[in-house]
């Protein structure tokens, strides 16, 4: 029952905040707009790069669903599942990139014929990268490999001996012992340290892919609209890695939380005291895993209602409202 009440509350926590944030930012629903008559090729690149989104969003729910129900020595025994966010986010990010390769010369092409290369750009990728979610989701990351450490590290052999998958407690004089489990320690470690390690290199792999695309910076309007392009799909890229990430560091954080937490009222029925830091361990794994359901909202929003993301600055007068983004404050 207290499985379930972990399990259930954050997932329907989860689902009316997602359905209360889609209908409070109205904003995030826009599209570029474009002269699709003067520049049919930012036309294309819009279309490559949201179509791609979309793609990317059916086969990685595919690819994640397909993990979660394989049933090889590397998937049993819920390990599918905690992997199979992971999975979900490398499968969007590697379309986005795929979207991005197929629009590689989109932004090549001004309305009065072809410049390209008439101005040399150099490109950073904190150009395109969002502060925010950005610093939230290296956070997310890094959090989570340190609750995986400590989870392995906490682990003992299970009655199979499959290692780290289950938690040992005991009274001092050895009489009592108390075995939980599943324990995420070595078992579920090994697979989600690897799948962090290929998302991040995908992720990286791909945000180059983003700033090496070249385009003709001679044309203002193709600077403008490729510069938002390019910052949507470095936002959309960092959103899938920190929705991945968060739902597989929730399910690690609430099962670590349901175990640290049950083991005092044990341990009192069988006469002995366990340390103060079971409690504070399990509180802390459990606040850890609501932060991750909240980032991971975030994440989703993002990705099913992408946003304007142009750069701060002032507005000339010679923008009009047709070549802004729709909606975008003056």
């Amino acid at each position: 029952m207290v499985g379930a009440t972990f399990t259930v509350l954050p997932v329907l926590l989860g689902l009316t905040v997602l359905g209360l944030m889609l209908v409070l930012v109205p904003r995030r629903r826009r599209l570029v707009a474009i002269n699709e008559h003067a520049h049919p090729g930012l036309a294309a690149l819009r279309a490559k790069t949201t179509w791609a989104r979309v793609l990317g969003l059916i086969l990685g729910v595919g690819a994640a669903a397909g993990v979660a129900a394989l049933d090889t020595a590397w998937t049993r025994l819920g390990r599918g599942l905690l992997v199979a966010p992971l999975v979900f986010a490398g499968t969007l990010i590697v379309v986005l990139s795929a979207g991005d390769l197929a629009a590689h010369r989109d932004a090549r092409t001004a309305s009065d014929g072809p410049r390209a290369g008439a101005v040399t750009e150099h490109r950073r990728a904190s150009q395109f990268l969002p502060p925010a979610i950005s610093a939230a989701v290296a956070a997310a990351g890094a959090i989570f490999i340190v609750l995986l450490t400590l989870a392995w590290a906490w682990g003992s052999p299970d009655d199979a001996g499959r290692p780290g998958r289950s938690f040992t407690t005991g009274s001092p004089d050895g009489r009592f012992t108390s075995i939980s489990g599943p324990w995420p320690g070595q078992f579920y470690a090994v697979p989600a340290f690897v799948g962090v390690g290929i998302l991040t290199v995908l992720t990286a792999a791909a945000l180059l892919v983003i700033i090496r695309r070249p385009r003709d910076g001679s044309d203002a309007e193709i600077a403008r609209v490729d510069g938002i392009v390019r910052r949507r799909e470095a936002e959309s890229l960092v959103a899938a890695a920190g929705l991945g990430l968060s739902i597989s560091a929730t399910g690690v954080g609430l099962e670590m939380a349901r175990i640290l937490l049950s083991e005092r009222p044990g341990a009192r029925l069988n006469g002995y005291t366990l340390s103060r830091w079971y409690d504070i361990a399990g509180w802390s794994a459990l606040v850890l895993a609501l932060l991750y359901v909240g980032i991971g909202l975030w994440c989703a929003v993002v990705l099913l209602a992408p946003g304007a993301s142009a750069p701060r600055g002032p507005r000339t007068a010679s923008v009009t409202s047709a070549q802004r983004i729709e909606g975008e404050p003056t």
